[in-house]
């Protein structure tokens, strides 16, 4: 399961998963595949001697139930979102001792303290967070990542969230919530991530937090992606 921002990201995990583990996209299409390139060979090479790699790349993509390979086996997506509901059916603190079904606003504000979580200074006010600019200068990140402390119902209310079920969830159980599950919060910035663990009660039984970026070089590029190459200046 990999937890992916946008379907752009998706798509871009997608084609470079495809490429590598099941073959250049020419020879495995289902309209005209081709069985190898003419500009990988010389003119003066055998053709007889030229490999099929249609047929070829086909031959390691069957599974020994005869199934063929495809991404699907091997990726399955998540995505976060941006809930407008009030972030209704998220799970909650577990019960305080003594608390009654309906709890007191005191023990809500009890149970929120509890699970407060170590987050990046930010604006306390979730619709006028600006993006943040993740700085290059090492010593800007680290000032970057001074902490102040979130409580559980800023996070809730602040974070993008993708929900990661069990291998075989029914619809229905996703739509009961009947089964644990992992809840992922993305913070403003998108560098800060809170992690909850679900039980099947709606409780949070466990959390973590992690944080991290990833600096890419001005020069770096990947072809097929854009950007500049360095074959540009051959």
């Amino acid at each position: 399961m990999l937890v992916v921002d946008s379907h752009d990201a998706e798509e871009n995990i997608r084609r470079v998963f495809s490429e590598t583990l099941l073959g250049p996209a020419q020879f495995r299409r289902e309209d005209n595949p081709i069985a190898f390139e003419e500009e990988d060979f010389a003119p003066d090479f055998p053709r007889s001697a030229i490999p099929n790699f249609q047929k070829e790349l086909k031959h390691f993509r069957i599974m020994p139930d005869g199934t063929e390979l495809v991404i699907e086996t091997l990726l399955d997506f998540c995505h976060f979102e941006t809930r407008t509901d009030g972030h209704e059916g998220l799970g909650v603190p577990p019960p305080l001792p003594g608390d009654a079904e309906n709890k007191t606003e005191e023990a809500d504000e009890a149970a929120d303290v509890e699970v407060e979580v170590e987050e990046p200074a930010t604006n306390d006010e979730a619709e006028n967070e600006p993006e943040v600019d993740v700085p290059k200068d090492e010593t800007a990140l680290e000032s970057m990542q001074t902490k102040s402390v979130w409580s559980y119902s800023k996070a809730k209310f602040m974070g993008d969230v993708a929900t990661i079920w069990p291998f075989g969830t029914t619809p229905e159980q996703i739509k009961n919530k009947s089964v644990p599950r992992v809840e992922v919060f993305k913070m403003p910035g998108g560098t800060e991530y809170i992690v909850h663990d679900i039980d099947v009660e709606n409780n949070i039984i466990g959390k973590a937090r992690f944080q991290g970026h990833v600096k890419v070089s001005e020069s770096m590029s990947v072809d097929g992606f854009g950007g500049h190459s360095i074959l540009d200046d051959v």
